[in-house]
């Protein structure tokens, strides 16, 4: 639909979340696919869906160990049924919340052979991809299913800013993937995630949503059709998988219950901002920056455990300000553990000269948040210390 992409209006609000309409328009099958007497199928995950996704994490450990492998769980443990049941809660709530687009790519057959969602940025209206696919897929299905994965955000009732993808620069399987459907490089950050057992580079690749993108789109999948993916041996019948399915789903959910109730602890009172020296600004929001109890801009510091990384958003008029606050991040990062911090900034503005004396290097390309003018950002960073150490 590109007549909703030309109509994109401007984000005015503080939060880009989708709309319950969006939602409910996500959550409808793409496809399926016909290829011989093969089915493929594009859809929302399923607690029915954890042995058949177990099966093929486990038959392909050596590609997807270090993307699917929890830190704090061995392998098995990661790919239990108790955990790919708290996987899909978190999804659906994420979901509900508007914050979230999880897919699963399936087979006729009941077969999980991929993962694609998109986690939404309230602050920017920004679209970051996240995916694996199994092997037993071609290339062309490949990008069927990444390209009308795409195409369905794109075309959602609330429009998408732009669509990311942070690719490993030691893996330049999806990075030319990414290429092919339109993605340029925007941004080299450095030791962004962990990947292959250490943190590692990343190039992150984006799609911005202009009026021809979805033609675009629609160009290089009717020049790819997927060819026939059914590949393997059908172990197991459909009815019989079903029916393993339900008794395990059955008894993972209760044991998930059981140990959330275990887990259950009165909610903590977690504070609301944060103070350094005569600086001061809210924690997880857009909000006023303040010197001495003075408000000297707007800010929005939030913190990634995922990475360790502290992002940061600021609009500062004056380079006063700006030199006092650049330190009180610094402490802050320091504070709540982060390994690195994040700073999206205007060219040649207060800020930004800020973080260049604080030890900040530019990375690209950033997107605005949707509380500020539109206008070019650009990312900068810094490391913290040389810890290579896991997540945790």
């Amino acid at each position: 639909m590109p007549h909703l992409l030309e109509r994109r209006p401007v984000y005015r609000r503080a939060d880009a979340r989708l709309s319950s309409h969006s939602i409910k328009v996500q959550g409808e099958p793409i496809g399926p696919v016909r290829r011989g007497d093969a089915l493929l199928w594009l859809r929302p995950p399923r607690v029915l869906d954890g042995p058949a996704w177990r099966d093929t994490c486990l038959r392909e450990e050596d590609r997807l160990a270090h993307v699917l492998r929890s830190p704090d769980r061995s392998w098995a443990e990661s790919l239990s049924t108790a955990a790919w049941v708290e996987r899909v809660q978190a999804q659906r709530a994420a979901t509900r919340a508007g914050l979230l687009i999880p897919y699963v790519a399936v087979l006729d057959d009941g077969r999980v052979v991929g993962e694609i969602s998109f986690a939404i940025d309230p602050r920017t209206g920004v679209a970051e991809a996240s995916l694996w696919v199994s092997r037993d897929v071609p290339r062309g299905a490949r990008a069927w299913l990444i390209g009308m994965s795409i195409m369905r955000v794109l075309s959602l009732p609330d429009p998408i800013a732009r669509i990311i993808a942070p690719v490993a620069c030691s893996n330049p399987g999806p990075a030319a993937l990414f290429a092919q459907l339109g993605f340029t490089r925007a941004v080299h950050s450095e030791q962004l995630r962990w990947y292959d057992d250490r943190w590692a580079d990343h190039n992150v690749w984006w799609l911005d949503t202009g009026p021809d993108v979805l033609t675009h789109l629609g160009r290089v999948l009717t020049a790819r059709t997927p060819p026939d993916i059914l590949g393997g041996e059908r172990t197991i019948s459909g009815p019989a998988r079903r029916r393993d399915a339900w008794r395990a789903a059955a008894l993972a959910w209760l044991r998930v219950r059981l140990r959330a109730a275990r887990r259950w602890r009165p909610p903590s009172s977690h504070l609301a901002s944060a103070t350094h020296g005569e600086v001061s600004f809210p924690l997880g929001r857009v909000g006023s920056l303040k010197i001495a109890g003075r408000p000297m801009g707007l800010i929005d510091v939030r913190h990634d455990p995922g990475t360790s990384t502290l992002e940061i958003w600021t609009r500062i008029d004056e380079d006063a300000v700006a030199d006092r606050v650049a330190p009180a991040l610094l402490r802050h990062a320091r504070a709540v553990g982060a390994r690195r911090i994040s700073w999206s900034l205007k060219p040649d503005s207060p800020d930004q000269a800020a973080a260049k004396v604080a030890g900040f290097r530019p990375e690209g390309m950033a997107t605005a948040p949707v509380w500020v003018e539109p206008g070019q950002h650009e990312m900068w960073a810094r490391l913290l210390g040389d810890d290579q150490s896991s997540p945790s």
